[in-house]
C-alpha cells in the first residue's frame, strides 16, 4: 500500500506501460535486494524539474547494483511542499525512494515559508543540477530587446507560482529594472506558466534550462517567442558572468547597465545577487534521508560517479540539459550546505520586500 497522500501519476522511465509498483516504505532492504527505485518529482510533468529527472535519472539505474528501474512519480500539491513534507515525515531509510528538490522549494525553505515542514539539513544530496533562467516575451508585443520592453506602453503579464518560489528571481529582477508587470499567482509549476504563454494568456514568461531547451527553443525558431535576457551564472571563482548555456543573451547586470548607463548599486541588487549566488543559479537536488545506512549512500555515490564518467552518456545529457550542469554526490552536498548558509540580512530583506510588494507576510 502506498503511503503517499495526494494525486499522482506514475511513469516508468525505461519500460513503457510498466505498472505501478508497491515500493514498500516499511521495508529496509538494501539496494542489492530490490528491483525498482522510485524518484518523487513534486510537480506535474512538463516543468524543468520533471524534464531534468526524466532526462538524467533513468540512466542511473544502469550503474547501480542489479540495474534497477527508476520509476518517476509525480506528486502534486501545495507547490511541491506537500510531497516534500510527506517525504520528510515518512523518512524512508531503505534507499528505494529518492526525492527531487526544485529551486522553488529551496527558496521557500530559505525564506522560512510556513508551508515548509521539511529541513534540508536532514537530507543528503546525491546529485545537483544548476539550471539557468531565460526570460522571453511574446512577439505580439512588437519589441526586440529589453530597452524596448521597458519603454513599451503595453500591459505586461506573467504567470507565476508565487514570490516565495524561484519566480522570486525574475519578479525581483523586473523590479530592479523598474519594469512594471502584472503577475498571475497560484500556478502549480513553470510548465503551467509556459502553456499560458503558448495560449496567449500572458505575454512574458521564463523557464529554466531544461524546459527552455526542450519547449521554448522550438517556439523561438517558429518566431513565437523572443528571448530577452538570462539571469546569468557564476564562473569557477564565483564571478557573475553571462550564462555559458546562453552566451548570446545579456545577464541582468548587463541589461541594467544598458538601460540606465551604469551598473546596479542598491540593496535590492545586493539581495538578488546574494540569493542567486547562494543557489548557484537555480539548484535542483536529488536527495535521500541523511540517516540512510552509509552502505546505501556509498552505492549511490559510486554509481553517480561512474555515470558522470561515462563520456558518451554525458555528451548526450549535456546536449539536453546543458554542459557542466550536473554535480556528483560530494559537490552536491557541498552546494546544499553553502545554500543553506544564506546570510540572515539577505533573508530579512527579501521577506520585507515580498511583504511590501505583494502584501504577503512570511
Amino acid at each position: 500500500m502506498c503511503l503517499w497522500r495526494g494525486v499522482f501519476l506514475l511513469f516508468a522511465s525505461t519500460t513503457a506501460g510498466a505498472q505501478s509498483a508497491d515500493l514498500g516504505y516499511a521495508s529496509n532492504q538494501y539496494i542489492e535486494d530490490f528491483n525498482d527505485l522510485e524518484v518523487i518529482v513534486p510537480f506535474l510533468p512538463g516543468g524543468g524539474s520533471d524534464i531534468w529527472a526524466r532526462t538524467v535519472l533513468p540512466s542511473l539505474g544502469e550503474f547501480l547494483p542489479g540495474k534497477p528501474r527508476l520509476l518517476i512519480k509525480n506528486i502534486i500539491g501545495s507547490r511541491g511542499h506537500r510531497a516534500a513534507n510527506d517525504y520528510a515525515r515518512i523518512n524512508p531509510l531503505h534507499g528505494r525512494s529518492l526525492f527531487v528538490i526544485a529551486a522553488s522549494m529551496n527558496i521557500a525553505y530559505l525564506l522560512e515559508d510556513e508551508r515548509v515542514r521539511y529541513d534540508l539539513s536532514n537530507w543528503r544530496a546525491l546529485m545537483a543540477y544548476s539550471a539557468g533562467i531565460v526570460v522571453y516575451a511574446s512577439p505580439n508585443l512588437g519589441i526586440h530587446d529589453i530597452r524596448e520592453l521597458k519603454n513599451s506602453d503595453q500591459h505586461l503579464i506573467m504567470a507565476s507560482i508565487g514570490p516565495t518560489s524561484e519566480d522570486l528571481f525574475v519578479l525581483l529582477a523586473f523590479d530592479i529594472l523598474e519594469i512594471d508587470i502584472t503577475s498571475i499567482f497560484g500556478l502549480g509549476g513553470r510548465g503551467a506558466a509556459r502553456k499560458m504563454f503558448e495560449r496567449g494568456d500572458v505575454n512574458l514568461d521564463f523557464q529554466t534550462t531544461p524546459a527552455f531547451m526542450k519547449f521554448v527553443n522550438p517556439l523561438v525558431n517558429e518566431h513565437k517567442a523572443k528571448p530577452l535576457f538570462s539571469l546569468g551564472a557564476f564562473d569557477s571563482e564565483m564571478n557573475y558572468v553571462r550564462d555559458p548555456r546562453f552566451p548570446d543573451l545579456p545577464n541582468l547586470q548587463e541589461v541594467y547597465k544598458e538601460i540606465f548607463g551604469f551598473t546596479p548599486k542598491s540593496k535590492a541588487w545586493d539581495a538578488w545577487l546574494s540569493i542567486y549566488k547562494a543557489t548557484k543559479g537555480t539548484l535542483k537536488f536529488l536527495v535521500i534521508p541523511k540517516e540512510t545506512p552509509e552502505k546505501i549512500i556509498s552505492s549511490y555515490q559510486t554509481a553517480i560517479d561512474n555515470m558522470l564518467k561515462d563520456q558518451t552518456l554525458l555528451n548526450t545529457l549535456n546536449s539536453k540539459v546543458g554542459v557542466n550542469t550536473i554535480s556528483g554526490t560530494v559537490n552536491a552536498q557541498k552546494l546544499m550546505q553553502e545554500m543553506i548558509a544564506l546570510p540572515t540580512e539577505t533573508r530579512t530583506w527579501l521577506k520585507q520586500w515580498i511583504h511590501e510588494k505583494y502584501q504577503i507576510r512570511i
